[in-house]
């Protein structure tokens, strides 16, 4: 064989909708990119709840390095972003999804938080949708009154945050982390705020945009990536404020052993003294890890990327 000669076509095709996903037979993870695709259309369809309980809006990647997980994240959002999870775009009553810029873990290594950067990127989005419009509404317009809401929700919002980040530095010192926790839950309407702040962002992007967003897509990719105890600030920002909300879709790939060891760093620095005098040992740790993990990222919703 002369391989000089030989030659080989290649055909790159993206996959953005749900209908040339299943008509790919060599996409590597097609099945796991179905039951996602499948589940934002349960999730859009069943608001309220599911037998009396509330729906959990955090779907994870999980996969060891190297398996795809941020290729895989990518082609998901391509799939959202173009409206392709739905089966049929002209049908009645349908929901579409606001895809939120994906964001980099590596920023949290810094000292910004996860709510404060989901915060912030709402207020971006905003900023860069009203610069297309003509600002010539008076006081009484509805564009007007919306996004006056916004910033005062924003001002707000902001004002909570540096409080949290006071009342954290103070009690830290001389509490553990689960009672600084219980110090930032007793923000009783700051989830509420943050509910109101996407329900307000979602109607400012549907009048510029004319259309119908129902839910905002947040897509977190390499979540194990940063440091240990920002690992565990962000999903303690995750399990407090984001999940079930009902506006918002949270997608977060990461490795899943590194995750766990990450959370079990943190119990151990915690509980160092009950180790040293062996009152609990490393067994116990690690239940408490999976057990914090299980209860916000959800084995039914789950895909394993595997090779």
């Amino acid at each position: 064989i002369d391989f000089g000669k030989a030659s080989k076509e290649y055909i790159n095709e993206e996959i953005d909708t749900i209908q040339k996903l299943r008509s790919d037979n060599n996409y590597l993870y097609k099945l796991s990119m179905e039951k996602i695709v499948n589940w934002i259309n349960f999730y859009i369809n069943n608001q309220e709840s599911v037998n009396g309980q509330s729906i959990n809006n955090i779907y994870s990647i999980v996969g060891e390095r190297g398996t795809g997980k941020s290729s895989f994240i990518s082609t998901l959002q391509k799939i959202i972003d173009s409206q392709g999870y739905l089966e049929n775009k002209n049908a009645r009553n349908r929901s579409n999804v606001y895809v939120l810029p994906k964001i980099d873990p590596t920023i949290f290594n810094s000292r910004v938080r996860m709510i404060e950067f989901f915060v912030a990127t709402l207020k971006s989005e905003v900023d860069k949708e009203h610069k297309k419009l003509h600002f010539g509404y008076t006081k009484t317009d509805d564009d007007f009154m919306a996004l006056e809401k916004f910033n005062k929700l924003i001002r707000e919002i902001v004002t909570i945050l540096k409080d949290m980040r006071v009342k954290e530095s103070i009690v830290a010192e001389k509490k553990s982390a689960v009672e600084v926790l219980q110090t930032i839950q007793d923000q009783n309407n700051f989830r509420e705020k943050i509910s109101d702040l996407m329900i307000t962002f979602l109607i400012l992007v549907n009048k510029n945009q004319k259309e119908d967003y129902t839910h905002i897509a947040l897509l977190v990719d390499d979540l194990d990536l940063v440091p240990n105890k920002h690992v565990f600030e962000t999903l303690q920002d995750m399990f407090q404020f984001l999940q079930y909300q009902k506006e918002l879709i949270v997608f977060t790939a990461y490795r899943e052993e590194q995750l766990n060891n990450s959370v079990i760093d943190v119990l151990i620095s915690e509980n160092k003294q009950l180790l040293d005098e062996k009152i609990i040992g490393m067994e116990e740790l690690r239940k408490q890890a999976v057990s914090f993990i299980e209860k916000g990222l959800s084995r039914n919703q789950r895909v394993y990327l595997l090779i």
